[in-house]
């Protein structure tokens, strides 16, 4: 449980600082065409940070609470009031539903999945130790691949964006965060921080939940889709 919160809650900071920086580039590059592609990325990721961050954010409070036993239910130690606060971010600023629709129905869509594609090639050039490299990379054709299956089938489909939606956005978020891990690894030269432990449990325990997910998102919508409106 400790480990999956600071798994979590580490690389959500590395993530909102990628996009920070993003942000800083999109506005302050000497370039016009920096400042586009970062622009495009910010806009690409925005619902992925809102929706994945908060939603690791909710499932890290869970996690501390159920630490504290009997005790995390109770206002003592105050990890109840952590519980319902971390909540809200779920909801406000548009729902993670929302975000996850907005995601795949319009960000990915709009342009064929090029952005996106583009910024999982940039990602796979990035050096890594050579431990996470095929995880890595298997990761990343998954984002790929769950790809070109909404791009190919929605417009045939009208149903698979929403329906695969929430999946594809877990999946994304999972697999930047196999990204940033495996970068932080390498980057790090201080054995105190454990940043190499940490990534090993990530890819070891974390990270093979994006087969499940790509599996899910290539069933596509039928089971959605087929119970009539007045049986739900």
């Amino acid at each position: 449980m400790l480990l999956t919160q600071r798994a979590f809650t580490e690389g959500g900071r590395a993530f909102a600082a990628f996009v920070g920086l993003l942000l800083d580039r999109a506005k302050f590059a000497e370039e016009a065409a920096d400042r586009e592609s970062a622009q495009a990325f910010v806009d690409l990721l925005t619902p992925v940070v809102k929706a994945f961050l908060t939603d690791r954010g909710m499932e890290g409070a869970v996690l501390a609470q159920q630490v504290f036993g009997g005790h995390g239910y109770i206002v003592e130690h105050g990890m109840e009031q952590i519980v319902r606060d971390a909540r809200i971010a779920q909801i406000y600023e548009g729902t993670n539903g929302v975000q996850a629709l907005d995601f795949t129905a319009r960000k990915v869509l709009r342009d064929g999945g090029a952005t996106l594609k583009r910024l999982l090639g940039e990602m796979v050039e990035d050096p890594v130790p050579a431990e996470f490299a095929a995880p890595l990379s298997e990761a990343l054709a998954a984002i790929e691949t769950a790809t070109d299956h909404l791009i190919a089938g929605a417009s045939s489909d009208p149903d698979l964006p929403g329906a695969i939606s929430v999946d594809f956005l877990e999946l994304t978020g999972l697999g930047i965060y196999a990204w940033l891990w495996a970068r932080m690894a390498h980057l790090d030269s201080d054995s105190r921080h454990h940043k190499a432990e940490v990534a090993r449990f990530f890819y070891g325990k974390l990270l093979p939940k994006t087969r499940a997910l790509l599996a899910s998102i290539e069933a596509g919508s039928g089971s959605v889709m087929s119970l009539p409106e007045e049986s739900l």
